[in-house]
């Protein structure tokens, strides 16, 4: 279906019960879902799937948790956000819109980020594929690009026994609590300061923006030479996996050992996503020497909400006091 042009009184608003039926109603209306995260990979949903299942949870989502774009004519976009692994962080779950104007895009954007500063957020994140006018539209509405990912998929099936003299899995332990400083320090030593510059630059920044993977999580950290050098987590839904790994630039050369180490704990997956930051080239190199091919490259964009200060300051009176 033709691309629409939206109508002249359109108006943003938060999603309503009305706003729900006549999207299940309408059906996809050529929409398309331009917000890109892990958890959309692993589980891709049509337009429809997606508005019966804001449907059925609609009890519990605020109202600005959802927003969408109205005009005489239907409904012409629909946003909707969710925190990440903290307050302080909040992405674009899903991005719809069926209108060739930008100008729907940009109010989405700046309507659903108004609604996670209500929820305290300092930062929300938004992945939309490279090539798309979104990412034009997204800059208007006060995002900035952080980088490039690259989406790699493949299967969990190893060509054969390593034949590495490095045995990953003996130095990996599970993820304790009092590991989150020291992969901090590994975040800062693995990640350019002009991507944490936009994703986090303090501990708290840095924890609230991590993005959840699909289902239930494995973490694992690599500790080599009495210190943690790398994380592994995986995540998955039925059929499908998510794997992400991050090493210290010291300890890269091992990049291989421990994706092998990941994919044979998702050996029960007919398919493996892997998002690859353009600043880690060797789990590139990686993934693709074991099979894994490259399905797009994507452009990760943060906004930054300044919070207002509430607490109470004490000033100077111009007047004097006379006793």
């Amino acid at each position: 279906m033709r691309a629409s042009q939206p109508d002249s009184a359109t108006e943003v608003r938060p999603l309503g019960p009305l706003d729900l039926a006549r999207l299940v109603t309408a059906g996809p209306n050529g929409m398309t879902d331009q917000a890109v995260t892990i958890t959309n990979l692993c589980q891709p949903r049509s337009f429809r799937t997606s508005i019966l299942g804001l449907s059925r949870r609609s009890a519990m989502v605020r109202s600005s948790d959802a927003w969408v774009c109205v005009g005489k004519s239907g409904i012409h976009g629909l946003a909707t956000i969710r925190q990440r692994s903290g307050p302080r962080s909040w992405e674009l779950s899903r991005l719809y819109s069926n209108s060739r104007s930008g100008q729907v895009i940009v109010r989405l954007l700046e309507s659903a980020a108004a609604g996670a500063g209500l929820h305290g957020a300092e930062r929300v994140f938004l992945r939309v594929p490279a090539d798309s006018p979104t990412v034009s539209a997204a800059r208007l509405a006060g995002f900035f690009p952080s980088h490039l990912d690259t989406v790699y998929q493949g299967t969990a099936r190893l060509a054969g026994p390593s034949h590495s003299l490095f045995d990953a899995e003996s130095h990996m332990r599970q993820k304790r609590r009092d590991d989150d400083h020291s992969l901090f320090r590994l975040y800062n030593a693995a990640t350019p300061v002009k991507v944490r510059q936009l994703v986090g630059m303090t501990f708290d920044q840095w924890a609230s923006s991590q993005e959840p993977g699909p289902g239930r999580s494995r973490e694992s950290v690599l500790v080599v030479a009495d210190d943690v050098q790398g994380w592994l987590c995986t995540s998955s839904r039925p059929g499908r996996g998510a794997l992400t790994v991050r090493l210290h630039p010291d300890y890269d050369t091992l990049t291989p050992e421990v994706v092998e180490a990941g994919l044979k704990r998702l050996s029960g997956t007919r398919s493996v996503f892997a998002v690859v930051e353009e600043h880690a080239p060797r789990l590139a190199t990686a993934l693709e020497g074991m099979g894994f091919q490259a399905r797009g490259e994507f452009v990760v964009l943060v906004k930054s909400i300044a919070q207002r200060v509430l607490e109470r300051v004490p000033g100077r009176s111009s007047q004097a006091i006379v006793e």
